[in-house]
This record gives C-alpha cells, structure tokens and sequence, in this order.
C-alpha cells in the first residue's frame, strides 16, 4: 500500500507565498507534500517551486484553482499568503471544507 502524506496547501504565487514555499522546502519535517494555488506568480513562481522541489524531499505542485487543488487528498492546512481582498473568501472556502487556516497577514474586506 503507497504511503500517504498529508498535504499542505500554500495559496498565492507573490512574493510572500515564495517566501514561505522557500523555508518549508528547506524544512525537514512535514509537510512532504505542497500544493502551491495560484494563476499568478510566473517565472518568479516557477524558480522557487524548482528550486523548493530540487532536493527530492519535498513534491510540490502548482494548481490554478482552490477547487482544482482540492480535489481529493488529505490536508494538514493551508496558509492563505495571496491578495488581501481575497482573503475572506479563501479562508472561508478552506474553513468550510474542516481545513485548518494560517493567514500570512490580517484579512481585509477591501
């Protein structure tokens, strides 16, 4: 039977969201398994995830949608870094599936 690793989910592709996907890669404890949501973040966002995924002993994947990176899979939690005017309907989202929510600043409804 494979072994499954609980997944942390990282939402955004900024500066911040980079920031945060580059100290877990270098964390040796879990989580094993990122899945970066984002649809921006380009070359930047890319760097990092290559450079995040290069020693071997973390597997990160980006998804575009909150809804594509949900789709099965077991969640440790997620750490909501993207814009803050989208904060609330994020962590409401991840709330509303029992998924636990660190958020990277203070949410703001505009």
């Amino acid at each position: 039977m494979a072994e499954m690793h609980p997944t942390l989910l990282l939402i955004g592709g900024g500066r911040w969201a980079r920031i945060y996907l580059a100290v877990l890669a270098g964390m040796e404890v879990a989580p094993r398994r990122i899945v970066v949501v984002s649809r921006h973040g380009g070359e930047a966002l890319a760097a990092t995830i290559a450079a995040a995924s290069a020693s071997g002993s973390k597997k990160i994947a980006l998804r575009s949608t909150l809804a594509e990176a949900l789709q099965g899979g077991q969640f440790l939690g997620a750490i909501v870094a993207n814009a803050a005017r989208e904060h609330v309907a994020t962590a409401m989202a991840l709330l509303e599936c029992r998924i636990p929510v660190l958020l990277e600043k203070p949410t703001a409804l505009d």
